[in-house]
């Protein structure tokens, strides 16, 4: 997706195993990469939590806690920064 993933990303059954092929690279490092997706859950509930800060180069997809990119530029690298819930203790996982 040229300009992000779509908010119906969200809620496939496996919203975060892309659709082509062995693209898996890590959002840091030599590999060149298009495009990513990512989500903030909960560890012991699973469910989505805290909210993305906005930056050059990504969308925010708040329905879900989740942040893409913005545009199909190369990339060699993604600086993200997530926000946690305020009054919630926990551990947390990025899909």
């Amino acid at each position: 997706f040229p300009d992000g993933a779509p908010a119906d990303t969200c809620v496939k059954k496996r919203a975060n195993q892309p659709n082509h092929g062995q693209a898996r690279y890590p959002l840091d490092g030599h590999k060149v990469f298009k495009g990513f997706f990512i989500q903030a859950r909960d560890a012991d509930s699973n469910q989505w939590i805290g909210n993305w800060h906005q930056s050059d180069n990504t969308k925010s997809i708040p329905e879900c806690s989740a942040i893409t990119h913005s545009d199909n530029k190369d990339k060699i690298g993604a600086t993200l920064i997530w926000i946690a819930p305020q009054h919630k203790k926990g551990k947390v996982y990025f899909t």
